[in-house]
């Protein structure tokens, strides 16, 4: 089994934010010194305290420029490539000397790392803090609370750190300060793929367990809820879930004795790295006290302490990620024996990935690599695994499990990117085998040192998961007996319409669940009152979640019109044509414009609206919005139906055609009115007088909302046709 996939992608989008935002760290730089190459400074002060620990002491979103000098008529320090070395807050320096410029102020000869690049130079010192060489103290409380409070950790880090440093106060700690922000290590650490679960055991508090539905996400493309079953990223290996992404990522759940070894710095030490500690740690592999399948005469606990006191690698951190890839049975990539790259060996799994995700070319594509690099025995295979985790990660300033596993070491040049397994809790399980390997020899006294991460804005705690049980809460299909529902169901939208005619009383709601475990409400047989009616279904997964589906139907009316104002019908003339008013006169007596006739269809002519109206001794023209008298085209929203006295020709009545979803005035509904309510409901422009009633189709009460625009989108989309029924209404 591939427990850990090496996920080395170029920072594209990384690259894309530096690119925006660099001009803007440039121009708040800090300007000030460091030097590598020229003049001596004017005047040195060595001192027995160095070399010691430092770090860049400026604001967040300032950097410091280095020069190559003591003082800025100095030279700024460039990098490989010829640019200017910014260095940004919180940048680990080890301090070599203390030295002053020509006016006596003082600055620090410092190295760093940059890049994978080391380099000498100054700073002033005023932008950089020291840092005690002995933080972890000999026991001296006081001395203790001095370290934590010079390093910055933060209150909630020196609580856990306190009971820590009382069973071990030789341990030491430094402050890594990111610099990033809590919300946005997760949002990148999340990205699909990038951190996976298996899908069957996890290791967890020192032991196996059985992966549990809430361990696993439920983003686009990591559940398949049509097939109720989870995307495998890899074999056997899903996308982690958010909340058990943040446990692993939170390093305040692992401030103890037992789990800090994620932390602790990978470099060689002759104390405590020795072949029985390291044979400790491979207990119960194919390598413990066991000679090297191929190569040298020597057994494999001997090659990881050779190597690493070569590379300056803790062999422990080398012999513990071997057996986190290989697990404890010598499997393809590493017996020698496959059919196309035989005699070839790939203990670090690097470059075992592959686009299909299937085993055998990922262990195809791991051995083409061994054989690329010449890695044709094991030692010269644990060797180069070495030296390219130690170019590719250690000297790059991922020199810890943790920020191996979640790069967010700056220094890096690849944060978020460059991160040497998928599998979520790699780092957490390897140091506890490192842990294991110290208690088994007894050096847990040993003065190690731990480099600890911390973020702005963390949440007050991040917790494992509880949750069990199918996640699935959506439907396989929704329907309404004899209708169509709108638009087209899918199991990923929530929200539907329906328009029924008013003979409609009732109407059946049908529909069925994905996932046997889940459970629906709202089924069945469904009253309905005249107007805008809701009927919910919710579905209830296993895990107790929900979601709801929501119909809206729209039952048509009897023939009446609600009036947006204090409604009362004047009269009717003919099937569905209705009047309402707000009973204002002028002083002719005739009734104010503010008086509209309702119940016309899109596209109704003159001739076709005439034949719908009886008059007796009465006379009726209809005027466009220019007054001009309309003889033919459609009628639309705006224009005036008058009634005149024949014989006198006095004018009796005169009423403003109102024709639902016609809100452009041109007797049609097409996308013209489409758009114009969708800039009505948006803000960006306004319907006014009758075209505000003609685009209320839903309530009829003069309110426009995104129920209309979902009728008159469906209607022009031919989706849901509004029927002359709905017109009339």
């Amino acid at each position: 089994m591939l427990r850990n996939k090496i996920k080395i992608r170029i920072a594209c989008g990384l690259l894309a934010t530096l690119s925006v935002i660099a001009p803007i760290i440039a121009n708040s730089a800090l300007i000030l010194a460091v030097a590598q190459t020229e003049t001596a400074p004017t005047d040195t002060q060595p001192s027995s305290e160095f070399p010691r620990a430092g770090a860049v002491n400026i604001g967040s979103s300032s950097t410091l420029n280095v020069r190559i000098g003591a003082g800025t008529n100095f030279a700024r320090l460039q990098d490989t490539r010829g640019n200017n070395i910014l260095l940004r807050a919180n940048h680990s320096v080890t301090l070599l000397d203390r030295v002053l410029d020509a006016s006596g102020a003082g600055w620090f000869r410092i190295s760093f790392t940059l890049g994978g690049n080391s380099y000498t130079g100054y700073a002033h010192g005023d932008f950089i803090r020291t840092i005690n060489n002995n933080p972890g103290n000999t026991g001296n409380p006081a001395n203790f609370e001095e370290m934590m409070e010079q390093q910055g950790f933060p209150e909630d880090y020196r609580v856990l750190l306190r009971e820590v440093h009382e069973l071990f106060p030789e341990w030491q700690f430094i402050a890594q300060h990111t610099g990033l922000n809590w919300d946005l290590v997760m949002r990148e650490q999340y990205r699909f793929s990038r951190n996976l679960v298996h899908r069957e055991m996890l290791f967890l508090r020192g032991r196996w367990v059985n992966t549990r539905s809430s361990w696993m996400s439920l983003q686009p493309g990591a559940f398949n809820w049509a097939t109720n079953s989870w995307v495998r990223v890899e074999p056997n290996w899903h996308q982690v879930s958010q909340e058990l992404l943040a446990f692993f990522v939170d390093p305040r759940n692992f401030l103890n004795p037992t789990d800090m070894f994620q932390f602790e710095l990978l470099t060689f030490d002759e104390r405590t790295h020795t072949v029985d500690a390291v044979e400790a740690l491979l207990r119960g592999t194919f390598m413990y006290r066991t000679r090297l399948y191929a190569g040298p005469n020597m057994t494999y606990g001997q090659a990881f302490v050779s190597i690493g006191r070569d590379l300056n690698i803790s062999p422990l951190h080398l012999a513990s990620r071997v057996r986190q890839e290989q697990g404890t049975t010598r499997g393809a990539i590493v017996n020698g024996r496959h059919a196309q790259h035989p005699g070839f060996f790939n203990y670090f799994n690097i470059g075992a990935t592959a686009p299909s995700g299937t085993n055998a070319d990922i262990i195809r594509n791991a051995l083409q690599r061994a054989r690329n690099s010449g890695w044709s025995d094991s030692y010269l295979s644990l060797r180069g695994g070495a030296a390219f985790l130690n170019n590719s990660y250690i000297s790059r300033g991922q020199n810890t499990l943790y920020l191996q596993k979640f790069n967010v070491a700056y220094e890096s040049g690849r944060m978020f990117w460059h991160q040497f397994m998928t599998n979520v809790s790699g780092a957490y399980s390897e140091g506890r085998s490192v842990r294991n390997a110290h208690v088994n020899r007894g050096t847990m006294d040993t003065a190690f040192t731990f480099r600890i991460p911390i973020f702005y804005n963390m949440p007050e705690s991040t917790s494992i998961p509880e949750g069990t049980g199918n996640p699935n809460f959506k439907l396989n299909n929704l329907a309404v007996s004899g209708f169509q529902l709108s638009p087209t169901f899918n199991m990923s939208h929530a929200d539907y319409t329906l328009v029924v005619p008013f003979h409609t009383n009732t109407i059946t709601v049908t529909g069925q669940v994905i996932a046997p475990t889940s459970r629906a409400e709202g089924f069945g047989t469904h009253s309905l009152s005249r107007g805008s009616n809701e009927i919910q279904i919710v579905v209830t997964a296993q895990n107790n979640t929900q979601k709801t589906y929501t119909i809206l139907v729209y039952r048509e009316g009897d023939g009446s019109v609600v009036c947006p104002y204090d409604p009362e019908v004047v009269f009717e003339l003919g099937e569905g044509l209705q009047i309402c008013s707000e009973h204002l006169n002028n002083d002719n007596g005739i009734n104010n414009p503010h008086e509209f006739l309702f119940g016309i269809a899109p596209n109704t002519t003159r001739s076709q609206l005439l034949e719908r109206i009886t008059l007796v001794n009465g006379l009726l023209v209809i005027y466009d919005r220019n007054g001009n008298s309309r003889n033919d085209g459609p009628i639309g929203t705006g224009d005036r139906v008058a009634i005149y006295d024949l014989a006198t020709e006095k004018l009796l009545y005169q009423y403003v055609v109102v024709i639902f979803g016609d809100v452009s005035g041109r007797g049609v509904v097409d996308i013209i009115d489409f758009a114009f309510v969708r800039n009505h409901v948006l803000g960006t422009a306004s319907l006014a007088n009758e075209f505000l009633l003609a685009g209320s189709l839903h309530q009829r009460n003069g309110e426009v909302t995104i129920i209309d625009f979902a009728f008159i989108r469906n209607h022009v989309l031919g989706t849901a046709i509004l029927t002359n029924d709905f017109f009339l209404a």
